[in-house]
């Protein structure tokens, strides 16, 4: 999962991390451990999440959860 695309989604549509949670009923605790890599989000998760965030490019919910994050955070997503 790139965590910091995901942010950066979040952060353009003003959505924290305790918002989204809400909006797709898992404790912020638990969104927090999924979106540090602790534990995988389901495919129903992903699918939530997305919806809650407007994103449909399926390219795009690829490149957010089906990748691993660059090391190197100044690097172009």
């Amino acid at each position: 999962m790139d965590k910091y695309k995901l942010l950066s989604i979040m952060a353009g549509q003003g959505m924290s991390q305790k918002l989204l949670s809400q909006r797709v009923m898992m404790s912020k605790n638990s969104f927090n451990a999924k979106i540090n890599g602790k534990r995988p989000f389901s495919s129903d998760e992903v699918m939530d999440i997305c919806d809650a965030l407007g994103i449909e490019d399926d390219a795009m919910k690829a490149k957010i959860f089906l990748t691993r994050p660059s090391q190197n955070k100044d690097e172009p997503a």
